[in-house]
């Protein structure tokens, strides 16, 4: 996939290339793919794994250094982020559950402020989720010209803002705290 991207834009592969190039016919792509939003998911996913992938973290602290280090990486291959961008875009084509990025806001909320309500914890989760997405990469460079370090601080002050709305929130130096962690 990598040598058809690239070559191409993701908008240019057609089923028969992506056929030709993993030497199936292209009714088999199609059957895996039914159709391009399948397809693009499968795309960014696979380059998720192969260029973008996420460091565990279980502080806030590590939080912050995973994700500027994405951001990184995403300033590195801007088309292939790009792409990834639009993939999150696109409405959900699949009920896996929250991904491995929610999943770990979403335990590190739970352990830095118990006892938060669930609905005021899907609405953080979700609102992190999106400040350390490609989505939001893409968003501050076209939208507003930013470059990477300007999207870092602006992901971390945005980040800070929102833990700061919890009714449970810490002080703001336990949020940058590396023993909170269990």
């Amino acid at each position: 996939m990598a040598s058809l991207l690239a070559d191409s834009s993701f908008d240019e592969i057609t089923y028969r290339h992506v056929g030709e190039a993993t030497r199936l016919s292209e009714r088999t792509v199609y059957r895996h793919f039914p159709t391009r939003s399948h397809l693009l998911a499968a795309v960014a996913a696979w380059l998720e794994t192969q260029y973008f992938r996420t460091a565990a973290f279980s502080t806030w602290h590590e939080f912050d250094a995973a994700i500027s280090r994405r951001f990184r990486e995403f300033d590195a291959l801007p088309d292939f982020a790009f792409l990834v961008a639009r993939a999150e875009a696109v409405s959900p084509i699949d009920e896996t559950g929250l991904g491995f990025v929610a999943h770990a806001i979403e335990v590190l909320i739970e352990q830095t402020m118990p006892g938060l309500n669930r609905r005021d914890t899907q609405r953080m989760v979700a609102a992190l989720s999106y400040l350390s997405s490609a989505q939001f990469w893409a968003r501050c460079r076209i939208g507003f010209t930013l470059n990477g370090e300007e999207i870092i601080d602006s992901s971390r002050a945005s980040r800070a803002r929102v833990l700061a709305t919890s009714p449970r929130a810490p002080e703001q130096s336990h949020l940058h705290d590396e023993s909170v962690h269990t």
